[in-house]
């Protein structure tokens, strides 16, 4: 018995772990609430089409190195709107959007839900900013 001594505590730790977690699941499994669903999704630059001279983010604009036009604009806009309804989130983490009007502009594009945003500017040269969206029906900000 003294050589399973040293893993007496590992398997107090262990059961009292799991113990826990299926009272736990038992609890909330029980409870007749709805679920709050929490994603988070990398837009993988979502910028607008203006060159803003404060920031490098010329390679998206008209013009560009990247030759963004407005209808690839519009289509990554379209494209955006359709993962916003396969995620269907109640609070969605973005990055990698360029400002407070493309999470607007997405939020346009997206008929089925009118996201509340939270949004600052961040101090990357780039412009790349990092929001949220939330669903003011789901949730209440204090």
């Amino acid at each position: 018995m003294k050589k399973f001594h040293k893993y007496h505590l590992f398997i107090t730790i262990l059961l009292k772990s799991i113990l826990v977690i299926f009272i736990s699941n038992s609890v909330i499994y029980s409870q007749d609430i709805k679920g709050l669903k929490v994603s988070f999704w990398n837009v993988e630059n979502l910028f607008d089409l203006d060159d803003d001279p404060n920031k490098n983010d010329d390679e998206f604009a008209i013009g560009g190195r990247k030759n963004v036009t407005k209808e690839i604009y519009d289509l990554k806009l379209k494209n955006s709107a359709q993962v916003l309804k396969d995620l269907n989130a109640d609070i969605l983490g973005i990055c990698e959007v360029e400002n407070r009007f493309m999470m607007e502009e997405l939020n346009r594009a997206y008929l089925d839900r009118d996201y509340s945003i939270v949004h600052y500017d961040s101090p990357d040269s780039r412009g790349i900013d990092c929001a949220l969206l939330y669903d003011s029906k789901s949730i209440q900000t204090i």
